[in-house]
């Protein structure tokens, strides 16, 4: 609920495949920059030393199609916790976060969230 309405109504599984998932890729040198980031879904890309950690919400499998160019050393991934399901629905600020379709949750013509 939000402001008195219903965002959404699903279970906690359905609700986790809408989370972003967490990787850390390690790689055997140095972790190749800059070949992540434009991929659909990833974002929050980080390299130190021969380690990149990134978010991606939706299907893993082009980051790992990307992965497997390089010579990868280990991959660890970690679900969504529970405050990352809820910033999924209400944004860091508690606004209305943005929709994978570029909605904000509004309906665009008087800025009252849709019913």
């Amino acid at each position: 609920m939000r402001e008195g309405r219903l965002v959404t109504v699903a279970d906690i599984g359905e609700l986790k495949a809408h989370a972003p998932r967490k990787l850390e890729l390690h790689f055997d040198g140095p972790a190749p920059t800059g070949a992540f980031e434009d991929l659909p879904g990833v974002r929050d890309v980080a390299v130190h030393g021969d380690q990149l950690s990134l978010s991606v919400e939706g299907s893993l499998d082009t980051v790992v199609k990307q992965a497997a160019r390089f010579t990868v050393v280990n991959i660890e991934s970690r679900e969504a916790s529970l405050e990352d399901l809820f910033l999924t629905f209400f944004g860091a600020d508690g606004s209305a976060p943005v929709a994978r379709d570029g909605r904000d949750g509004r309906d665009g013509r008087d800025g009252e969230p849709s019913s």
